[in-house]
């Protein structure tokens, strides 16, 4: 507000001075000066430290414990993930809002920060010297609020599968008799390894039991063909 009043005084001191520039000249001060005051606004929406996002990680490997599976032949019998439950408010549909005097769409997740204290998320500029260009902004809860823009308070659930892997995979039957592969690789959001994998073949013999094990994890085989294999999970890898 202090910045608008300011402005607004500088253009009545100067107002000498732009009538005397060409109609021209005068739309460009004047829009300058409005620019700058969006650019003002906009820089202190973006400077707010983000030192806590509302977020909850926990374990999620799957299949879940006691579920019951059929894996083809090669398949992976179990695998590590993490899920990530995000809160924020969700804008359903890009909507039309304003940044100061210009136009921005709103839309998609903004999450809680800070306590509560701050939503931040993606907006996407729609005047005409930023159209389309996208930028983070942080907002408090009072100024979203203004901003008159319909949404819901939403918990966000992401699988984030984990980047060390060990894995079990059904190789086949021969007689009473099942193959396991135990693999472990350790790899990047991209597909590249961090290490070589790392690769053991098990046999178990099913006249001993039907519960077979490596390394941790647990599985009740319910059924074994050599196409494929029926188990229920007892127990995942520890981690």
């Amino acid at each position: 507000m202090r910045l608008r009043l300011a402005v607004l005084k500088l253009l009545m001191d100067t107002s000498p001075i732009i009538l005397r520039h060409s109609q021209e000249e005068k739309l460009r001060s004047i829009s300058a000066l409005f620019i700058t005051i969006a650019a003002t606004s906009l820089l202190t929406a973006c400077s707010v430290p983000i030192k806590s996002i509302d977020k909850t990680v926990k374990k999620s490997d799957v299949p879940a414990v006691g579920e019951v599976q059929t894996a083809e032949l090669g398949a992976k019998l179990l695998s590590q993930q993490d899920v990530e439950i995000v809160r924020g408010r969700k804008v359903a549909q890009p909507t039309r809002g304003s940044m100061g005097l210009f136009p921005a769409d709103f839309g998609d997740l903004y999450v809680r920060a800070n306590d509560g204290e701050h939503y931040c998320g993606f907006i996407t500029f729609r005047d005409p010297l930023n159209n389309g260009k996208r930028q983070f902004i942080c907002f408090t809860d009072q100024e979203f609020k203004e901003k008159g823009i319909a949404y819901e308070e939403v918990e966000e659930i992401n699988q984030r599968p984990q980047n060390f892997q060990r894995v079990l995979e059904y190789s086949g039957k021969s007689g009473n008799s099942i193959s396991v592969f135990y693999k472990e690789f350790n790899e990047t959001k991209d597909g590249a390894f961090i290490r070589p994998a790392f690769t053991q073949e098990f046999k178990f013999d099913l006249a001993d039991g039907s519960v077979i094990g490596v390394k941790g994890a647990r599985l009740e085989v319910l059924q074994a063909t050599n196409t494929g294999l029926t188990y229920k999970v007892i127990s995942h890898f520890p981690r």
